[in-house]
């Protein structure tokens, strides 16, 4: 949230099997480029201490590359 209390970016994510799962990820529009979804990731990160990232996968959309997915 940004000082109005508007919410500017969403991470979701579970675990299982003692792994972490990100389900999904979003920043507004208007905040992108400005670091907050890697901050998101480190809050993640930083919660499951010792559970690093990397990226199992990637589902590229030809067409449209801004529903492009990264499974990490």
């Amino acid at each position: 949230m940004d000082r109005n209390r508007t919410t500017i970016g969403i991470l979701t994510a579970y675990t299982a099997f003692s792994e972490v799962y990100v389900d999904d990820l979003w920043v507004d529009k208007s905040f992108r480029d400005q670091g907050y979804g890697k901050r998101l990731l480190l809050e993640l990160e930083y919660h499951f201490k010792g559970r690093g990232f990397k990226v199992e996968s990637i589902r590229r959309n030809i067409k449209n590359p801004n529903p492009t997915k990264t499974f990490l």
